[in-house]
């Protein structure tokens, strides 16, 4: 399925502020400039590790902020960093290797060894600990997911392209990988043997691919995962339902975490935010002190706070998970003005007035929907509004088959009961339209869905 054309809204569901709360976050200067951090994970020695891509080194930041650094041959580029084994583990993605490091050892520096993956131009990019005991790893470049032992063989499996680029990789609920396919959009799962059981693919807007990236096991036994492509975080069970989660416009989320608290923590970095997305859906930001910071990975931390990258500014960043939010920008009611902050539409329009309607049809249940059987549309609308949805098969006229009056912002559904008229609608491929009137506005948000 395709969604339509829509405008993705922050007031939606979102906390949107100008002001950030004070002491929200803590920033730690690494000790090279430019060095570009990007992977970041907590250490089986209390400390974070990071990757600094541009500097090839691999940085230990104390929950103090001190730092140390240790270095890899000129030109590697380190993206990437996990623990497995009581090692530390990173990507080395113009190197073509894969690295690690005993954090344990008296010397440190002494104790890093690198293993080459087999063929040119593999790209290594992400990485996360085996329930095998092995460490697996993507390759955006050779569309390849990749498996090492802790003796460091390398065993290669092919991504069915070319073109798929897979980038995130994390263990699931189910014990098996699931890797994000930025090229392809698509999420794929492939098990400890290394059969790749099933690729699912991820909706964009029209006009608009998804990009998926970094993808984390969230509380709720779902993979959850970061599309720059869309804004979006989404959401995957292991059924492959996909849910979408709109952040602001231009916001290009990349890492993401699953937080100590519940919730899921990703970081936004064409804004320099970090944003806070409940298993709801909801999502409140956090602004950064130095902008542009960059935020690029991001970790639970060993202190229980998520811990970050800041790939612009060369810094490593921490929040606690009970900061509280930016503040959502209110004044006196007022004449009507225009959208909101920075023009985003759908956001508080000047002195609070409400802002511009619109609705948001981001999924279909059940995923693989049926003829005859009834289909459920959810949507996300900025306030109150009487709801209609359209089916059109082909060039046959579009049918209203179901109407709601929505009382509020949020989220909500409307249901097809799966017939036209009288008679069970046929397989096919089927142009749902959502659409929403209040006070003179109109609104309309578009799927598509094919009936098996």
């Amino acid at each position: 399925m395709t969604l339509g054309r829509t405008l993705l809204v922050g007031s939606l569901l979102l906390l949107i502020g100008a002001t950030p709360a004070a002491g929200a976050v803590t920033e730690f200067p690494l000790a090279t400039g430019a060095s570009e951090p990007q992977g970041i994970a907590a250490g089986p020695d209390g400390n974070l590790w990071v990757a600094e891509r541009a500097a090839s080194r691999i940085a230990r930041v104390t929950p103090a902020g001190a730092v140390t650094e240790f270095l890899l041959p000129a030109g590697r580029e380190p993206v990437d960093v996990a623990t497995a084994g009581g090692l530390i583990w990173f990507t080395e993605r113009a190197g073509g290797r894969i690295g690690r490091l005993d954090p344990a050892a008296g010397d440190i520096q002494g104790s890093v060894a690198e293993f080459v993956v087999p063929g040119g131009g593999s790209a290594p990019t992400s990485l996360t600990s085996g329930p095998d005991g092995n460490v697996w790893f993507t390759e955006a470049g050779s569309d390849e997911v990749g498996r090492i032992t802790p003796g460091g063989a390398v065993t290669e499996f092919v991504v069915p392209g070319p073109g798929s680029q897979p980038t995130g990789i994390v263990v699931g609920p189910d014990g098996a990988l699931w890797f994000t396919e930025a090229g392809s959009a698509q999420i794929g799962r492939i098990t400890t043997t290394g059969a790749l059981t099933n690729e699912f693919g991820v909706p964009g807007l029209e006009g608009q691919p998804s990009r998926p990236t970094g993808i984390t096991a969230g509380p709720d036994a779902a993979l959850w995962f970061a599309d720059p492509g869309l804004d979006h975080v989404r959401r995957v069970t292991t059924a492959g339902v996909i849910s979408s989660f709109p952040l602001p416009t231009g916001s290009g989320p990349s890492g993401i975490a699953a937080g100590a608290d519940g919730n899921l923590w990703a970081t936004e970095g064409r804004v320099g935010k970090i944003a806070r997305v409940t298993t709801a859906g909801a999502v409140s930001e956090f602004s950064l002190p130095t902008r542009p910071a960059g935020p690029a990975g991001i970790a639970n931390g060993p202190d229980g706070a998520l811990w970050f990258s800041e790939r612009l500014a060369s810094n490593v960043g921490r929040i606690t998970t009970d900061t509280a939010p930016d503040a959502v920008p209110v004044g006196p009611a007022g004449p009507a003005g225009p959208p909101g902050q920075n023009g985003a539409p759908g956001s508080p329009g000047q002195n609070g007035a409400p802002g511009k309607l619109v609705v948001v049809a981001f999924q279909v249940a059940p995923s693989k929907p049926r003829a005859g059987r009834k289909l459920k549309v959810r949507f996300a609308i900025t306030g109150a509004a009487a709801t209609t949805l359209q089916v059109k098969r082909g060039r046959a006229k579009a049918r209203t088959v179901a109407r709601k009056t929505i009382k509020k912002a949020g989220v909500s559904s409307l249901t097809w009961n799966g017939k036209l008229g009288s008679k069970r609608a046929p397989r096919g491929t089927y142009t749902l339209t959502l659409g929403a009137t209040s006070g003179g506005q109109t609104a309309t948000s578009r799927l598509r869905v094919k009936l098996r």
